[in-house]
């Protein structure tokens, strides 16, 4: 086997390992919280019965996404990790521990379906300020105690909040159609009422938005080119959006962009 026929082997060996799916799919506020302490696994623990990988549904505004129009749209994100990652069970961490109905409103969207969906408060309230509001992917591979993205960012001097949906990349870079509007309005929440200063947008290799890796047949330049081609026209949109119009990022507020390359276990710098 030459050695060009090796690395795509390997390559295609390890999409395969990384596809497989999770167990649950937690829907909660962005708040570092949440994310930084073991509240997520042990909330698992305790409506299921078992420690277990997740898939993470994440906001600045956790109330919004439940309103009339948005829940629609979550429960849509939910039915993306059902086909994708076989999930079936659904744990909505409530933030602010008054019992609110939110996991009735998305179970009703599942209702006469395998899916069962739980809630579980936090107690730790959702109005806490984070000056760096990472935007990124849903997937499990992500998130939790031994998530690529989680180890990653251990070295980042503050906690950070995060928010979460499935390929929300391609979802900014779409323009003004309403999902990107939806997606813009969660991040701009973030900083107007989190004080949120710096935002890292980050992609990732084999996203199920693009179809994975085999959409590109395994050709991995070729998925970082398309990675980066819309992680830059998601910048420049935002850019051309501070001009006061539906999205409008304050000028202190950065923005960078990062790969999480989930093969060769790298998080690299998109310029």
């Amino acid at each position: 086997m030459t050695e060009a026929r090796r690395l795509k082997s390997d390559r295609t060996k390890a999409d395969e390992k990384i596809a497989k799916g999770c167990d649950v799919t937690v829907v909660t506020a962005a708040d570092p919280l949440i994310h930084h302490r073991n509240v997520i696994p042990a909330a698992i623990k305790q409506a299921f019965g078992a420690d277990s990988r997740y898939d993470l549904l994440s906001f600045p505004d956790f109330p919004a996404a439940f309103d009339d129009g948005a829940v629609a749209q979550l429960a849509h994100d939910v039915e993306t990790a059902i086909s994708l990652h076989r999930v079936e069970k659904v744990l909505v961490l409530e933030p602010d521990g008054k019992g609110q109905p939110y996991a009735a409103l998305l179970a009703h969207h599942f209702r006469g379906t395998k899916v069962e969906v739980k809630s579980a408060p936090t107690f730790v309230g959702e109005r806490r300020s984070y000056r760096t509001l990472v935007v990124t992917c849903m997937d499990w591979r992500l998130h939790g105690e031994g998530g690529f993205l989680t180890r990653c960012l251990r070295s980042m001097p503050e906690e950070y909040g995060i928010m979460t949906v499935p390929g929300v990349v391609k979802d900014l870079a779409a323009g003004d159609k309403f999902r990107s509007r939806w997606v813009r309005g969660q991040i701009l929440n973030g900083v107007l009422n989190r004080g949120v200063e710096r935002i890292m947008l980050v992609s990732h290799t084999d996203c199920g938005k693009y179809g994975g890796s085999a959409a590109f047949r395994h050709n991995y330049l070729d998925e970082i080119q398309a990675l980066r081609e819309d992680l830059r026209l998601a910048v420049r949109l935002a850019a051309d959006h501070r001009d006061g119009s539906t999205f409008s990022l304050p000028a202190n507020v950065s923005l960078e962009t990062a790969i999480a390359s989930l093969q060769i276990d790298a998080l690299c710098t998109v310029f």
